[in-house]
């Protein structure tokens, strides 16, 4: 196996110029065939005194024939030319990771925040709307808000139909037919990493401990090149075959589904699963998704695992955002799933048909909640969505700074997908059907205007309930006061209904009390998505990165979530995982430079005899770049 190592650029650059200091790659190739460094050394600074070429003093002095100058000259060009073209291949992978949507299906892509149409008819809703104001301002406040209250009304209604539609989570392989491990394909897993240098022990213990035969499992750490500290992190580990480091070139926009567009050439699986650096799957999750897939038919293309949070006890933060995930991924996304209707897929977990996820456009490199993206392209696409019930579980964060980056992030990419999908909205309805489109509207689009206005109904609320100030009720004759009454108590009672209900059936009733809080934390999103509509505007495609290995408790699962989840058994045992840490191995330091260089491969491209045990995309690196090798 290889390993990740660091080299320094070929002295002689492709521009031309020669580094100053040390013989240029003509000669020190001359390593690689057995002639010593300090002859090179000698004869090259003998040339510089006697004003000659240095080759000339090695032949002179009998050190190299002209045959093996020769062979040295034509293993440069070869080499050089391999390099070349790897460069060549590498740029080719990163302009279609970042514009093969955007070239291809434009209408998906979220490159541009606001098509031209979008911004004319928002112009023109906001120009009427002011115009109305000024001439019939209760009139025109009265109906915005009985189109919100009816709105609100149908998203009321709809979690009364999921409350009834929730049921308890059976075994992992309830009713699924376990297949023969030779009968089993090939399953890819990629696992975005960016500065996780701290998450990678755990990382890759509980990646190998996916049931899976170890000869079928095809491992991705996806990494940025300019990463150093996390390619160090794995550099300490001396990992199975099943592992292997994608390098992803440095370029804008910095993203997850960039990182992963560039990493979907290489994938060898039938089906691909994605994970974060932070997740904790179980080991059944892939036999019970291959299993799905099996009796989901050809139009099946997703299969959502639920993510659970394992520090919900650290704070009142974690513990609501455990609720939050509960409520989600064990009980509206399995009745939507039940519905056959258009599922925003969570962040991890997914796992796809990997010629249907290549043959709908992966995933989009300019919308940071690809995923919810990805989950409505794929049902427009005529494919759908079905969920499992074996869990990962994942890290909450913690303080308040890290929630608010994360939800931030998360609502502005809910808003780019409803200005994506919304751009030709005849089409988006042909594409979906009405009771799609309903669904679509109730699920997404009621995220982001509740979240946006909900300090507003608080507002009117607390008049209601306060009567304060008394001219302000009389203004609206009751009739705005009581319809926001009504949306607030409504959303509280029906979204609390349904997460005691989950929470019963987690085991986690302790948390239930929480739930008197949850004014507070959907005020808490209402910030962050102010927040998200200023970065919409400002910073569209800015990825806020969610730090983790925050958590102040170590990971474990309560007996209750194992009898109801299945098997979950993450074993501790190096014998059943075994990765073990390693020293770090670095090239040896050139004297003259001081460059990490390797004498026998004085051009820097001995690796690319390797390229393909592992991808990498380094060109543009001065220096410090790991090697592209395969671990």
């Amino acid at each position: 196996m290889g390993r990740v190592e660091r080299i320094a650029r070929d002295p002689c650059d492709h521009a031309g110029g020669v580094r100053v200091g040390q013989p240029p790659a003509e000669l020190l190739v001359l390593n690689r065939l057995g002639i010593g460094y300090p002859y090179i050394l000698a004869a090259w600074k003998v040339s510089q005194k006697l004003d000659c070429e240095p080759i000339d003093v090695l032949i002179i002095t009998r050190v190299v024939s002209r045959e093996l100058w020769q062979e040295a000259q034509l293993l440069l060009a070869q080499e050089r030319r391999m390099a070349l073209a790897a460069r060549m291949q590498r740029e080719h992978l990163l302009d279609q990771a970042i514009n093969n949507l955007h070239r291809h299906r434009p209408q998906y892509s979220a490159c541009k925040s606001f098509a031209t149409s979008q911004l004319l008819r928002f112009s023109f809703y906001a120009i009427l709307i002011l115009t109305c104001f000024h001439f019939w301002f209760l009139a025109t406040f009265k109906l915005l808000f009985s189109i919100l209250t009816l709105f609100y009304s149908a998203v009321i209604v709809m979690r009364g139909f999921v409350i009834a539609g929730v049921r308890t989570p059976h075994n992992t392989l309830n009713g699924g037919t376990i297949a023969d491990d030779a009968d089993l394909p090939i399953y890819t897993a990629l696992v975005a990493l960016h500065d996780e240098e701290a998450q990678i022990d755990q990382l890759l213990r509980h990646l190998y401990q996916l049931d899976w035969p170890k000869n079928k499992l095809d491992i991705k750490l996806i990494c940025e090149a300019d990463d150093l500290s996390t390619l160090d992190a794995i550099n300490r580990y001396k990992l199975p075959a099943c592992f292997e480091v994608v390098v992803v070139p440095p370029a804008l926009p910095r993203t997850k589904p960039k990182a992963l567009n560039y990493a979907l050439p290489f994938v060898k699986g039938e089906y691909i699963v994605l994970y974060d650096a932070e997740d904790r799957p179980a080991p059944g999750q892939l036999r019970e998704a291959h299993a799905r897939f099996s009796q989901g038919g050809p139009s099946l293309a997703c299969v959502q695992a639920p993510l659970l949070i394992h520090n919900h006890s650290q704070n009142w933060l974690t513990a609501m955002f455990s609720i939050e995930y509960l409520t989600l991924f064990t009980g509206i996304l399995p009745v939507l799933a039940k519905w056959k209707v258009p599922i925003p897929l969570g962040g991890t977990s997914n796992h796809f048909k990997a010629s249907i996820l290549k043959d709908v456009g992966g995933w989009d490199p300019y919308n940071v909640t690809e995923d919810a993206d990805l989950g409505i392209r794929i049902f427009r696409e005529g494919y759908h969505t079905e969920t499992i019930t074996t869990p990962t579980f994942e890290e909450a964060p913690p303080t308040l700074a890290a929630w608010t980056g994360q939800r931030t992030r998360w609502l502005k990419g809910w808003m780019q997908t409803l200005l994506v999908h919304g751009r030709n909205p005849l089409e988006f309805c042909r594409d979906l059907g009405l009771r799609n489109l309903l669904a679509y509207h109730l699920v997404l689009t009621s995220l982001v205007v509740s979240a946006l206005l909900h300090p507003l109904l608080v507002f009117f609320f607390c008049i209601t309930l306060f009567d304060l100030p008394g001219s302000l009720s009389n203004r609206f004759d009751g009739f705005f006061l009581t319809t926001s009454v009504f949306n607030l108590v409504g959303g509280y009672t029906t979204y609390g209904l349904l997460a005691l209900l989950v929470l019963r059936s987690a085991g986690q009733n302790h948390l239930a009390a929480l739930l008197i809080t949850l004014p507070a934390y959907w005020m808490l999103i209402s910030v962050a998505a102010w927040k998200a509509v200023v970065q919409l505007i400002l910073k569209p495609h800015h990825w806020e990165k969610t730090p983790h290995g925050l958590a102040s408790e170590e990971f474990h699962i309560t007996d209750h979530q194992a009898a109801i989840f299945g098997r979950l058994d993450f074993q501790d045992d190096e014998h059943e995982a075994p990765i073990h840490k390693t020293s770090l191995v670095f090239r040896q330091p050139d004297r003259i430079s001081g460059s990490r260089r390797n004498r026998h491969d004085p051009a820097g491209l001995g690796g690319m005899r390797r390229r393909s045990q592992c991808r990498s995309g380094l060109a543009g690196l001065s220096q410090a770049q790991p090697d592209h090798d395969r671990f």
